[in-house]
């Protein structure tokens, strides 16, 4: 990956990030589920059965909820990892779907001598208050997914603050995106994890200083996984991605 000019320790923006996809991403394999913002409600304007099937005049973000399915990710300190250390994993099973209202049991699990482990049953739902710098993690009413996630791993997987209200179904590979307080992300490709196909965006700061990336399924409406830029490593300082999936 080419980088514009070494990224500078970014304090202003702690605990925040940002994610966004593209129109037509297919997701794992879903043996041709319809996407949920085109499917059809029946006559009541009641919601078929299965998969969301809402229409959201709003678009769709990363908070909204349009899969089930037990959801496998790992991440942690880049340098860690490739000295063979152990990663920390999340779990997000969505059990079932009210609209684009999800019940989860969402666990992690932390990479220590003594294999900590913490859990947590929530109403994951778009109809939340809009993320602030100050309150970016709320997933739910009173639910914040950040008492649950190490910070690094929220930070990768809910960037709620920056364009956690941009629509995904609007966005294309080339395109650049303007973020909040001077962050911007180009759209530059595709990559897959655990069967599910996502669009990488690459984040900088006034248009120079690189800090990281994300990959977004808008299928499933959510971070596939992340990088993190490290300025005083010159390269990836913390690394996230999905491994497994289970509809």
């Amino acid at each position: 990956m080419t980088q514009r000019i070494n990224r500078r320790r970014w304090l202003t923006l702690c605990g925040t990030g940002g994610v966004v996809s593209l129109t037509g991403c297919v997701g794992g394999d879903d043996g041709g589920t319809e996407n949920p913002t085109s499917s059809e409600t029946d006559a009541n304007g009641d919601e078929a059965s299965g998969n969301s099937e809402t229409n959201d005049e709003d678009g769709i973000t990363i908070r909204h909820n349009t899969r089930t399915g037990r959801y496998v990710f790992e991440g942690g300190y880049a340098q860690a990892l490739e000295d063979g250390g152990d990663p920390d994993r999340f779990i997000w099973d969505v059990q079932s779907l009210d609209g684009y209202d999800a019940t989860v049991e969402a666990t992690f699990i932390e990479d220590s001598m003594f294999g900590d482990e913490e859990s947590m049953s929530l109403t994951a739902s778009p109809d939340v208050p809009e993320a602030s710098l100050a309150d970016p993690y709320q997933i739910g009413d009173g639910d914040d997914i950040s008492e649950l996630l190490s910070t690094r791993m929220v930070e990768r997987w809910f960037p709620g603050y920056m364009l956690g209200e941009v629509d995904l179904e609007t966005l294309a590979v080339g395109a650049e995106i303007d973020g909040r307080m001077g962050v911007s992300f180009d759209v530059i490709d595709t990559e897959t994890y655990a069967g599910i196909e996502g669009y990488v965006l690459e984040e900088w700061l006034a248009g120079e200083e690189y800090l990281g990336n994300y990959c977004l399924s808008p299928e499933h409406a959510m971070v596939i996984a992340g990088e993190e830029y490290e300025e005083y490593i010159d390269g990836v300082g913390y690394r996230l991605e999905l491994v497994e999936y289970e509809e």
